[in-house]
């Protein structure tokens, strides 16, 4: 986490003296030392306050249901609002501020929020993609062995035994009992590579293990799974028939 950080700073440096050079928004007036201070302060105090509402904005996809990506977005649009009038404030006190409204100032800053979002994505993974598992020297059991060997040698210790995936983006998260790790792959390859071990896909961007729930719990019409390790997973519903087929206690 600490090296993920290290380069979120770099890259959010690079960008920072990248807009100071070009002088963008009507900042290119000011001396060159002035947009420096605006530039690589707004891209800091940005990161300050986004950074943690993209963990937000994971919790808000668990809780509600709703795809990640758009709870991301959700979080972009109420965090660019405290960091535009930040901006608004120094460039003004810096003699940077041109003639944007405060309209265009936070079309602007969420603009490039979600451009970094979306290269932080892409680029800088909160964890490695994991290594391709060798091919067996020859073939052994069926192929629904096969296909649950094949997921599994992908896991690293801690996220062993698997207790549940999670989809983020174009990554699955594996949750295990002391940790978890994101892999490159879509969900459906995940949960086709998973075919075999006892388990049931409760919403689309979920898949959880039968012996991980603890018990089900209802609130209202939403039906959510209590995991051993304490985490709620939501059932979609569509799925809910399926969930009580397995006999999962309830709460």
């Amino acid at each position: 986490m600490g090296r993920r950080i290290a380069v979120e700073l770099l890259v959010v440096a690079a960008v920072g003296l990248a807009l100071a050079a070009l002088g963008p928004f009507g900042s290119y007036a000011a001396p060159f030392g002035p947009r420096i201070l605006l530039w690589m302060g707004s891209m800091l105090a940005g990161y300050v306050i986004i950074r943690p509402m993209m963990g937000v904005s994971r919790w808000l996809s668990e809780e509600t249901g709703i795809g990640f990506f758009a709870a991301r977005l959700l979080a972009l649009t109420v965090s660019a609002v405290p960091l535009s009038f930040l901006i608004k404030l120094v460039s003004t006190r810096l003699g940077a501020s041109g003639s944007a409204s405060f309209g265009e100032l936070y079309l602007q800053v969420w603009g490039i929020g979600l451009a970094m979002t979306l290269f932080m994505s892409r680029f800088v993974p909160e964890a490695r993609e994991a290594p391709e598992p060798a091919a067996p020297a020859a073939p052994v059991g069926n192929a629904a062995e096969d296909a649950r060997a094949r997921f599994l040698e992908r896991l690293p210790a801690p996220v062993s035994p698997l207790l549940c995936l999670s989809m983020e983006d174009h990554y699955v998260r594996a949750h295990g009992p002391e940790g978890s790790a994101l892999i490159l792959m879509r969900m459906r390859d995940a949960v086709a590579e998973l075919e075999g071990l006892p388990g049931l896909q409760v919403h689309r961007s979920w898949w959880v293990a039968r012996d991980a729930v603890e018990r089900i719990e209802k609130e209202g019409d939403r039906v959510r799974l209590r995991l051993v390790n304490g985490m709620t997973v939501p059932v979609a519903r569509s799925q809910v028939g399926a969930v009580r087929a397995q006999r999962w206690p309830a709460a």
